[in-house]
This record gives structure tokens, C-alpha cells and sequence, in this order.
């Protein structure tokens, strides 16, 4: 069989592809892992609303221990409406510092969250535009191929016909000027 089907070949030119994506980096790991490992990192969900507030229960806590450790230090000493006063004040402040803190979290989460996903959006976009630009070449390589392949084959025949057409002719001459 003298022509290789525009099937094989593209099989094996996928199979190269197939090698390529599987070959080792400098780390000895195939770029197929590494791809994998940066999809799971931009697809993992960012959450640090529970920690945002941790971190300001804990200031809160920081800031209160500290007056009270100066209002010690320094001999002040607070009635009781002053007290009850500095007890709502803080309750206010504590809630708006941590309702604050988490809100803040929310909108870093969902910042990120949103890059992440147009991230990993264009990445695969660029895989699905190197995938269509690969079958399009493809396409073209078997076009061209069957379009060689009925140009030879024409030719050929056109060759072949045009072959016994002479002898044709030339036996018809033959045969007319010895019988005439």
C-alpha cells in the first residue's frame, strides 16, 4: 500500500504530541503533573473568613489586655458607670472589628476566587485553542495529502492512456500506410 491513510497519519502525529506532553522537566516530572498541579491549586476555593476572624477576636483580646495593663500601670482607676461604659463601648467595638475583619475576608476571598477561575478559564481556553489549531492542521495535512494523491493518480493514468494511445496511433499509422 503506497499511501498512508490521513487516519494513520494523524495518529501518529497525535502520538508525538502525546510524548511531548508526558516528557520529564529538569525535576524529573512530566509537564501533565505540573499542569495538573497548577489546575488544582486555581481551582481549590479560597476561604479565610474563619481565620480573618481569629485573628481579630484575638487583636481585640491584644487591646483590652493592653488597657487594662496601662489603666493599671498608671493608676487609673475607673467608676462603675465609667466601667459599665468602656464594657458596651467594647462590646460595639469588638463586633464591628470582627463583622469588619470578616467582611474584608469575604471580598479578598471572592477577589481571588474570581482571578482563579478567569485564570484557569484562559488556561483552558488556550489548551482548547491549541487543541482546534492542531486538528485544523491536521484537516489541512489530509486535504493536501488527498489532494497529491488524486493529482498523482491522475497523472498516472493520464500516463497510462496516453501510453497506449500511441501505441494505438502509432499501429493504426503502421497498419494505414501498409495497407493503402
Amino acid at each position: 500500500m503506497a499511501n498512508l491513510s490521513n487516519l494513520q497519519y494523524q495518529n501518529e502525529e497525535l502520538e508525538d504530541i502525546k510524548d511531548v506532553y508526558s516528557q520529564k522537566d529538569s525535576n524529573g516530572n512530566a509537564l501533565r503533573r505540573n499542569v495538573s498541579g497548577i489546575e488544582h491549586e486555581l481551582m481549590t476555593d479560597i476561604d479565610t473568613v474563619e481565620e480573618q476572624q481569629r485573628k481579630a477576636v484575638a487583636a481585640n483580646e491584644r487591646a483590652q489586655a493592653e488597657a487594662a495593663r496601662n489603666r493599671r500601670r498608671y493608676g487609673v482607676q475607673l467608676t462603675g458607670a465609667e466601667q459599665k461604659e468602656l464594657t458596651k463601648l467594647g462590646s460595639l467595638t469588638r463586633g464591628a472589628t470582627v463583622s469588619g475583619a470578616m467582611n474584608l475576608a469575604r471580598r479578598s476571598d471572592e477577589e481571588i476566587n474570581l482571578a482563579n477561575t478567569l485564570t484557569m478559564t484562559q488556561f483552558l481556553q488556550g489548551g482548547v485553542k491549541t487543541a482546534l489549531a492542531q486538528l485544523q492542521a491536521f484537516q489541512d495535512i489530509g486535504v493536501a495529502r488527498e489532494n497529491a494523491y488524486t493529482k498523482a493518480r491522475a497523472g498516472s493514468k493520464r500516463s497510462y492512456y496516453g501510453f497506449l494511445g500511441n501505441i494505438a496511433g502509432t499501429v493504426g499509422k503502421v497498419l494505414g500506410a501498409g495497407g493503402g
